[in-house]
């Protein structure tokens, strides 16, 4: 493990190199963390800079490049999807703004040149982010409804109804990428943090769909993601798991974040929103994991939820997926014990959302009966 988050600090420019030479066993056990947390191409932007004495063996390192390089691939289409989903849907009367997959690349290119181990290559780190779905924040102008666009969309395609959740619809998927339209970008179980998450979002929405990124679609401005990509780590982590990746995403923003922080309140908005102990435990990770230091956090770390927090990470993986704890079967009973055993690890920590967890999870069930 530790020469996994060593390699995460060379990736970043906060090392120059790794601290012994990986055997090939260790390599292994590297290769499969970084598959593990969804880092494979972070992982080989790193080798890239590593000494040659310090790479892994040949079959690994080939294996490794090959994926990386599918890796930069898709987030080329992923761009250019997020372009023209953005180009359609301000067509047909919505503002938009890309939130975090595709608009998180412009974090990691735009940071990186302020870490002292840096190496200028043709493609960014960014690109070396593993790519996901396109998700899209879609404010309606004047008689426009997002699930109705959606369910109209489908139809247009010759689809059945779309996939309708709380927050989001999905779209037809453009040039092969999942797309996601959500009606506002972020939520948490308990309803009272709800109510608190909906006025600021209002509060910061024309800010977001005029913040054009270089790639000539809107992205969320720094202040704005230091609160929001929290909100989503959070929820996830409650729902089912978070991975290293979305705290590299969160290391990316801080940095951005640190260039005027001191214009921003941040500190009684995470109060506000319920955030500050899950901000304190990201903190600890941004320290231990990446290096920050103390001048450069949002708030003081707190160890004891950090290492609890960093300890959910390594086991369970990218989204819970690789959850040892878990049997991740479809099937009603198993699935809901999942969740229950889940949800009481959470409870030491976060007992507001782990409580309000089930019942969010009835009262969505029936939200989309009428949706």
């Amino acid at each position: 493990m530790k020469l996994f988050f060593e390699l995460l600090q060379v990736a970043i420019g906060r090392r120059e190199q790794l601290s012994e030479c990986p055997t090939e066993t260790q390599w292994q056990e590297i290769y499969d963390i970084c598959r593990k947390q969804a880092l494979i191409g972070i992982g080989w932007y790193a080798i890239e800079k590593l000494p040659k004495e310090q790479r892994p063996h040949e079959e690994l390192l080939f294996l490794w490049m090959g994926m990386a390089q599918k890796i930069v691939a898709t987030n080329e289409l992923v761009i250019d999807a997020a372009r023209k989903v953005t180009k359609k849907l301000q067509r047909d009367g919505f503002d938009c703004c890309i939130l975090k997959g595709a608009g998180n690349i412009v974090y990691y290119n735009d940071t990186l040149h302020s870490t002292p181990y840096t190496l200028h290559s043709e493609t960014g780190l960014g690109m070396y982010r593993s790519a996901g779905d396109v998700d899209v924040w879609m404010i309606p102008r004047e008689g426009k409804d997002v699930i109705e666009y959606a369910k109209q969309a489908a139809k247009e395609k010759g689809e059945k109804k779309p996939k309708i959740d709380y927050n989001h619809a999905r779209l037809p998927d453009c040039k092969g990428i999942e797309v996601e339209g959500h009606f506002f970008p972020a939520f948490l179980n308990s309803p009272i943090r709800n109510i608190r998450i909906n006025k600021w979002t209002k509060t910061n929405t024309a800010t977001q769909v005029n913040n054009i990124c270089e790639y000539r679609f809107a992205i969320p401005t720094p202040e704005f993601n230091i609160i929001y990509q929290l909100l989503h780590i959070y929820r996830h982590l409650i729902k089912e798991g978070i991975g290293m990746r979305q705290l590299l995403d969160y290391y990316m923003i801080v940095l951005r974040f640190n260039e005027d922080k001191e214009t921003h309140n941040t500190i009684p908005t995470l109060k506000y929103l319920g955030l500050e102990k899950i901000a304190k435990g990201v903190m600890y990770i941004m320290q231990e994991v990446f290096l920050m230091k103390e001048n450069e956090l949002i708030c003081k770390p707190n160890k004891k939820v950090g290492e609890f927090l960093l300890n959910e990470i390594m086991t369970a993986g990218n989204f819970g997926k690789h959850d040892p704890r878990l049997n991740h079967s479809q099937s009603l009973f198993p699935r809901t014990w999942d969740i229950v055993k889940h949800e009481s690890n959470m409870l030491r920590f976060f007992p507001e959302e782990a409580i309000c967890d089930p019942f969010f999870r009835v009262y969505h069930k029936f939200w989309q009966l009428f949706h």
